[in-house]
């Protein structure tokens, strides 16, 4: 099945922790809406443990078979 992948990134030091969402639909055929509620229960989850400066962002399934670099650019992180 086709997952939607929220990536986490904290905007301090270490932007490297990740959870993934599981839905039934690429990314693509995902509404905003749909896409923003996962995003903001993420971030409320990251928030309730204490994670104050996670940042998260939909991608598409195929983003972990991306090579770093890639990802690093996607994300617009400073490195990998």
């Amino acid at each position: 099945t086709d997952t939607t992948n929220i990536t986490a990134t904290a905007a301090t030091p270490t932007p490297n922790a990740t959870t993934t969402a599981a839905s039934s639909a690429p990314l693509q055929e995902l509404s905003d809406d749909s896409i923003q509620a996962v995003e903001k229960a993420m971030a409320a989850k990251a928030q309730d443990l204490g994670l104050t400066s996670a940042q998260f962002k939909a991608v598409d399934p195929c983003y972990y078979d991306q090579e770093l670099e890639w990802r690093r650019d996607v994300l617009g992180a400073n490195s990998v």
